[in-house]
């Protein structure tokens, strides 16, 4: 999915994600220089910098699950990117291209949302984080693990009882194999948002349970 730089009135999803991280970036780097020319040091400043590395860490994580993800499902089904997401390509390069700038925009906003819950957890209410950025970042193995469970029940159950309802109704005229998949993969889409949700609830109550009994 090549990008002409003289087309910067509709860059792609991934170049306005990148854009939005290196502006948080470039904030967190300016607060904390401010923050040191101010003399401030110790745990406050410690945690200040671990909410700016969490949150920024887990955008990228986010992120990056999202491409990942997104390479997988355009295995399942391309027709799920050509046809729902209308993912404009000739060739599979083209499609696992869309698919991967369509990932990586999807997955950051989770991915920060997330950070900001778990470094807050980290941090509320002490004056030294409870915990450094490898803790923050071992915590979204959670909505990982309940991802990987919830994942294949999604696919199957959307592709063996169409719950949605587009075999019925809005893919008429597709072929049922295709139209299984495409939903099937709307599943794990599904599965994605809901584990990543419920998976964060969970990630931060606990850890701010770990932290607060130290």
């Amino acid at each position: 999915m090549p990008f002409s730089i003289t087309n910067l009135s509709d860059p792609p999803l991934s170049i306005r994600a990148l854009i939005v991280l290196a502006t948080i970036a470039a904030m967190a780097w300016w607060d904390l220089r401010r923050a040191r020319r101010r003399g401030e040091h110790g745990g406050r400043y410690q945690s200040r910098r671990l909410v700016y590395r969490g949150v920024l860490a887990c955008g990228i994580a986010g992120a990056l699950f999202g491409v990942l993800m997104d390479q997988v499902t355009v295995s399942l089904s391309p027709e799920y990117f050509r046809i729902m997401k209308e993912i404009d390509a000739s060739t599979m390069g083209g499609l696992r291209a869309g698919a991967a700038d369509l990932g990586f925009a999807a997955g950051l906003v989770p991915g920060l949302i997330a950070g900001v819950c778990l470094t807050a957890a980290a941090t509320l209410g002490r004056d030294t984080p409870g915990v450094g950025i490898g803790g923050v970042l071992r915590m979204l193995g959670v909505p990982l693990v309940m991802f990987l469970v919830a994942a294949p029940v999604m696919y199957h159950l959307q592709a063996s009882l169409d719950v949605s309802g587009y075999q019925r109704g809005g893919l008429v005229g597709f072929d049922d194999d295709v139209v299984r998949r495409m939903v099937g993969v709307m599943g794990v889409h599904q599965a994605a948002y809901l584990s990543g949700f419920a998976g964060t609830v969970a990630a931060t109550v606990w850890l701010r349970t770990r932290v607060s009994r130290h």
